[in-house]
């Protein structure tokens, strides 16, 4: 697993990449969590996805805060090296 940013990570098996969310404990001592979030076929679906729950968590309060966030998305893309499923899997 390659993490993207501090609540974001990506993963593959043989036939996916897959996008994990990163679960907070509620209960003092446990361990932090990996949560599948999709499973797809491409870096771009990933990616789409990845913008999709973080526009939606705005839940729309402003459009600055809308434009905020995808900045901040872009800005991820932009400085993600160029990766592949190797890659990814290698991690793991």
């Amino acid at each position: 697993m390659l993490e993207i940013n501090s609540k974001w990570a990506i993963g593959a098996d043989n036939d996916n990449i897959i996008l994990y969310r990163k679960s907070t404990p509620k209960k003092e001592g446990k361990e932090v969590a990996w949560r599948v979030e999709g499973y797809f076929g491409n870096l771009r679906n990933v990616l789409t996805a990845l913008l999709d729950r973080e526009v939606k968590e705005t839940h729309l309060e402003s459009f600055k805060v809308v434009t905020s966030k995808l900045d901040e998305i872009y800005d991820l893309i932009k400085n993600l090296p160029s990766i592949t499923v190797a890659d990814i899997k290698s991690k793991e």
